[in-house]
């Protein structure tokens, strides 16, 4: 029984991306078999770094382990820090990567099982919004199809070069785990190089240059943006008095691999 736990264990923290860095430090909790315990790790993202801390719990009918939720502290280059718990559901939840992302503002694509049917949706850490009453960061979670964006849509509307399909479903993969992506864009009839951000809310993708100032193509010239103050579409606005509810969902089911 031990070992079957432990393995399962350890494949739930490789799917999560910390490979097998914590699985020595695993087995030597659940050895010691404390009704639950904690493990650490610290995973640099650039002039980033993460601090995960994982919480594990063992179910007194059972006697196994599972992996309960993460408490995430984002320090930045000016060492300010960030702090939310994700939690995990059936043993899984965001990578470490998404979780970055996650951190970063960003929105990252998954999908859930809810009465038979696989829902997906776009989830995104609301930094503008109060903390709840536990202290957290509110998740917001709209449907892709209540948001009428299509990813492939707004990637295809962009003036890029010609991509094979390999890389084109890379980019695309890259921009539903939150992650910015490099790619050319032809402007005035010369590739320059931009990097993109899935942005579902507002049904686009975000273009910035290298210095990562929001840029625009009008009369097929880049243009620096301010930031700005756009108006939501209707059907978001409506969307989003829903999501407002502040009761928690039961389910996440996150593709993770």
């Amino acid at each position: 029984m031990f070992e079957e736990n432990y393995s399962f264990l350890a494949r739930s923290l490789g799917k999560l991306g910390f490979e097998d860095t914590l699985n020595g430090a695993l087995r030597r909790k659940m050895e010691e078999g404390q009704p639950s315990f904690e493990l650490k790790a610290k995973i640099s993202h650039g002039k980033e770094d993460m601090v995960h801390e994982l919480q594990f719990e063992k179910k007194k009918d059972s006697g196994y382990y599972f992996l309960q939720s993460q408490n995430v502290t984002l320090i930045n280059e000016n060492k300010e820090e960030l702090k939310q718990r994700f939690p995990f559901f059936n043993q899984t939840g965001f990578n470490n990567d998404e979780t970055y992302n996650l951190m970063k503002g960003r929105a990252v694509r998954n999908s859930i099982r809810k009465e038979g049917q696989e829902i997906t949706r776009w989830t995104y850490l609301d930094l503008k919004a109060p903390r709840n009453e536990k202290g957290n960061i509110v998740f917001r979670n709209p449907r892709e199809a209540d948001l009428n964006f299509s990813l492939v849509k707004s990637l295809n509307n962009l003036p890029t070069q010609t991509l094979a399909q390999d890389e084109k479903e890379n980019i695309l993969k890259g921009l539903q785990q939150g992650n910015i992506m490099e790619v050319m864009l032809r402007v005035n009839g010369r590739p320059e190089k931009v990097n993109l951000q899935a942005d579902p809310v507002y049904n686009r993708i975000l273009v910035f240059n290298s210095q990562m100032e929001k840029i625009n193509f009008s009369n097929s010239k880049i243009q620096v943006l301010e930031e700005e103050k756009k108006e939501l579409p209707d059907s978001t606005k409506k969307l989003m008095e829903k999501i407002n509810d502040p009761k928690p969902e039961k389910e996440l089911k996150k593709k993770v691999g």
